[in-house]
């Protein structure tokens, strides 16, 4: 399996969307830096944990993004590619099960972009340490809740890959992945309105892709790194609407948790049994 895993990351490492991905992280980190010469700008002027809390904001959201197009994009082709050139023809009748050939490529491209998503997040502390002189290690910690986004995209496009072409499975994830991302939406449009039915498909939504519990527990890892009077009123607002709908505020929970953890395995599972199945 780790043969299989080895040989995964080095493929992966050869892919032009790879190396892209590093050229389009180092763009990012440049922009981030773009404050240092808004010297005269409003947002030069805000107090400084306010500046912290928008720079993390925006720049953790990006990540989470970047890091689900990125693990996407290099798994779509895992397992149907390879059928298609004829790769696993000659691998499968070597005495190596299926089941290890799946496991290795997931541990392999699950490896790589943990070191991904911690490079990144070291990036991001860098850049806001070079314009504050002070340091925020619980973002680095945000990097580890944020790699439940590639683990999570992973595991659904390996799974897509195993009875789907590679532009199908990129496909279905990024459809659930935007589905996914229209749950804030759905509960922001039940706060205004009150219509019971955006709070009933962001519930299901919840259950068809566990994102906005990963987004709960990045937030919970930033911590204090996104307090300031800023971000403090625009929550103390939400609680408010939350409050007045008669619901309690989403939260990072230990069900919720152990829900993504039994998602992703039970992904894999199902990954597993399609890949049993499939001529090679």
């Amino acid at each position: 399996m780790l043969i299989i895993a080895g040989l995964t990351i080095r493929e992966a490492l050869r892919r032009r969307i790879y190396l892209m991905a590093i050229v389009i992280g180092f763009i990012f980190w440049l922009l981030s830096l773009l404050p240092i010469y808004l010297h005269g700008s409003d947002f030069m002027r805000l107090h400084e944990n306010d500046k912290v809390a928008i720079m993390v904001q925006m720049m953790i959201g990006m990540l989470k993004f970047f890091a689900s197009v990125v693990a996407i994009a290099l798994t779509a082709n895992t397992i149907s590619g390879e059928i298609e050139r004829g790769t696993l023809a000659v691998i499968m009748p070597k005495p190596i099960s299926r089941l290890r050939v799946l496991l290795g490529k997931w541990v392999g491209l699950n490896f790589l972009l943990l070191l991904s998503v911690m490079f990144w997040c070291a990036l991001i502390w860098l850049s806001i340490y070079i314009q504050t002189q002070h340091s925020y290690p619980t973002i680095i910690r945000a990097g580890l809740a944020i790699t439940f986004y590639p683990v999570l995209f992973i595991s659904l496009t390996i799974c897509f890959s195993t009875f789907a072409t590679g532009a199908l499975a990129a496909g279905l994830s990024l459809v659930l992945a935007g589905t996914a991302w229209a749950d804030p939406v759905l509960r922001q449009l039940y706060l205004f309105t009150k219509e019971h039915v955006f709070m009933t498909v962001s519930r299901i939504i919840g259950y068809l892709i566990p994102m906005t519990q990963m987004s709960l527990w990045v937030d919970r890892a930033i911590g204090p790194a996104v307090r300031s009077p800023f971000t403090s009123m625009q929550q103390q607002m939400m609680d408010y609407r939350y409050q007045l709908a008669g619901l309690n505020p989403p939260a990072a929970t230990l069900s919720g948790l152990v829900y993504i953890f039994i998602y992703i395995v039970g992904t894999i599972v199902i990954a597993a049994l399609l890949f049993q199945r499939r001529d090679v």
